[in-house]
């Protein structure tokens, strides 16, 4: 049965995927690159920045007179 007709019956992706390549690189005898761990993640929460935001040519908001990039971006 070719690949083809194998993805046309339904086949999984992993059975119709073209296994060119190698799976054991590291010569360890395990398929590294098929054992995907699938985990449910929480949602990420934002960053919310309490000022606005200092652009790098801005004047430095420690009051030096400086641009931010000079002076406390650079430390």
């Amino acid at each position: 049965m070719s690949t083809e007709t194998k993805t046309q019956a339904g086949a999984s992706h992993h059975e119709a995927h073209d296994h060119d390549h190698d799976h054991d690189a590291c010569g360890c005898g395990h398929d590294h690159h098929h054992h995907h761990h699938h985990h449910h993640h929480r949602s990420i929460t934002p960053i919310v920045r309490s000022g606005p935001k200092v652009g790098r040519n801005d004047p430095c908001p420690c009051g030096s007179g400086k641009k931010y990039k000079k002076c406390c971006l650079a430390a």
